[in-house]
């Protein structure tokens, strides 16, 4: 019984593609504009620690925890797909 040609093709083609040593796509987070916004808004320092934000001075604990988790949630699970995510959960 005869192969068909689509399994003949794609067997080609997947040859071709290693000779080439095609690599797939690599998407990275930019870390340093990312840290210079969180600075900008005054969330972290210069040295990459959390600060104090004046509009949560007047809130409970639970709430200025919440509200931090909240920021670091959003980034992490936007930035989640990226190749360098691991450098961004640190």
């Amino acid at each position: 019984m005869a192969k068909a040609k689509t399994d003949k093709w794609s067997c080609d083609m997947y040859a071709k593609l290693m000779e080439k040593k095609y690599f797939p796509i690599q998407i990275y987070a930019p870390l340093s504009r990312i840290l210079d916004k969180l600075r900008a808004r005054g969330i972290i320092n210069v040295e990459e620690r959390p600060t104090s934000v004046p509009l949560l001075a007047t809130q409970d604990d639970v709430t200025i925890t919440q509200w931090y988790g909240s920021v670091a949630h959003g980034i992490l699970s936007y930035y989640r797909c990226c190749d360098n995510f691991y450098k961004f959960k640190k």
